[in-house]
């Protein structure tokens, strides 16, 4: 059976593009990276609760709120797969 994995290497911010040697650092920044971008989706859907700009439809909140849950999700299971390698070769 064939898995269906798509490589999203392109969202880690590693100065190596091969996971294999994807550092502490590299885990670092790249999840300060991808807070930053939740916290701004979440600031832009927010500015329009405070009258700082007009209110976009339902569907674009919604859209919005999920690439910030997406992110959080993405940081979720990154430095999951980072903790894994480190104990596969501890194991070793």
């Amino acid at each position: 059976m064939n898995a269906f994995n798509p490589d999203f290497s392109h969202r880690l911010n590693a100065l190596s593009h091969n996971c294999e040697d994807f550092t502490a650092a590299d885990l670092t920044d790249t999840i300060l990276l991808m807070c930053q971008r939740a916290a701004a989706i979440i600031d832009v859907v927010a500015l329009q609760f405070e009258g700082e700009v007009g209110r976009m439809n339902d569907v674009i909140n919604s859209a919005a709120l999920m690439a910030a849950v997406n992110e959080i999700h993405d940081i979720e299971a990154i430095t999951t797969a980072f903790h894994e390698k480190k104990e596969r070769k501890a194991a070793v």
